[in-house]
């Protein structure tokens, strides 16, 4: 594993923090915009809302560790690159998050064109659950230059401008 915490390195680890949170949120979103659909659905349900919760904020973690060293550079550059990564990084966060979540499917049952159009849509999640509430996609872009900061100052750098 390697030290983030000196200046100038890449800050792998809050900036995967940062996306597991950012995934998490977003499929918790999504799944509970429809509330009349949540008063309806079956008692075991819970089960699966963690788990996709667990699958997303992983797919999150790992998407962000890889894209690191992208959030945080100096400079207006460094914003645009973050929001752009950002967006990036959400979209295949929930790719991986629906790979994990269908790996045990995948396991017991083989391939399946349905479950592979269920991974495809988890790429959507966030997306889909902008089109729903839009004050949404205000927090999401909050959180992702919330993440620049973070990470421009666990670079060491004095100034994000």
């Amino acid at each position: 594993m390697t030290d983030t915490s000196k200046p100038g390195r890449a800050p792998r680890l809050v900036v995967a923090q940062m996306m597991a949170v950012i995934s998490g949120l977003l499929v918790l979103a999504f799944i509970f915009q429809d509330r009349a659909a949540m008063a309806d659905a079956q008692p075991g349900l819970a089960g699966a809302i963690t788990f996709q919760l667990v699958a997303q904020a992983l797919g999150g973690f790992i998407v962000g560790w890889i894209l690191a060293g992208l959030f945080g550079r100096p400079g207006l550059t460094g914003w645009m690159l973050s929001l752009a990564i950002g967006v990036l990084a959400t979209v295949l966060a929930g790719l991986l998050g629906g790979i994990i979540k269908s790996v045990p499917k995948f396991l017991a049952e083989g391939f399946e064109l349905g479950e592979v159009v269920t991974v495809a849509a988890s790429a959507l999640a966030g997306p889909l659950a902008f089109d729903r509430n839009p004050m949404l996609a205000v927090i999401w872009v909050g959180l992702l230059l919330l993440t620049h900061i973070v990470a421009a100052r666990h670079r060491g750098q004095t100034s994000t401008t």
